[in-house]
């Protein structure tokens, strides 16, 4: 069987029905002798139904192979933007990086694939704005535990600690 799982060799040999009953039952994450789980399989074919019946059953989206390849790699080498797309919406961490220290953005440069390059990018960018807008929501947050306790403290009580049209 060259080191496949149940779920791997049912995809493989294209038995799609046994595949779907299995994928209830068997670790999704398990992994063949290279490496590869069954999402880096449905990755490389390209089938997003799969991918997505995987990715609901809990399939891990940061799962490395051997060659510490991740999903997203692969979604990135079939020049298929749809599944990089579903990769990074499901939680694939976009900074991973394999074995050789690349990152799935110096793949999509190097393949010329301009469109997932500038997915990429964006995508990059609104974490960025996300995790600046989450500080900035904890600083106001602080700021303001900060004043109502200092008006607590300068009005020794609650009654007085909030202005009345609050």
């Amino acid at each position: 069987m060259d080191g496949n799982t149940p779920l791997t060799l049912s995809y493989e040999k294209g038995y799609l029905k046994i595949f779907k009953y299995l994928v209830e039952y068997l670790d999704i994450n398990q992994k063949d002798s290279q490496g590869n789980s069954p999402l880096i399989y449905a990755i490389q074919s390209g089938y997003i139904s799969i991918i997505k019946l995987l990715i609901k059953n809990g399939a891990n989206v940061n799962i490395k192979n051997n060659k510490g390849n991740s999903p997203l790699i692969y979604a990135i080498q079939t020049d298929n933007l749809a599944i990089v797309k579903l990769l990074t919406e499901s939680g694939s961490d976009v900074h991973i990086k394999n074995n050789d220290g690349n990152s799935p953005l110096e793949y999509a440069i190097n393949a010329d694939n301009y469109e997932i390059t500038d997915y990429l990018y964006c995508y990059m960018d609104m974490l960025l704005k996300s995790i600046v807008f989450k500080k900035s929501l904890i600083k106001c947050n602080n700021d303001l535990k900060n004043t109502i306790n200092n008006s607590i403290l300068r009005n020794n009580n609650f009654k007085n600690a909030f202005p009345k049209n609050i």
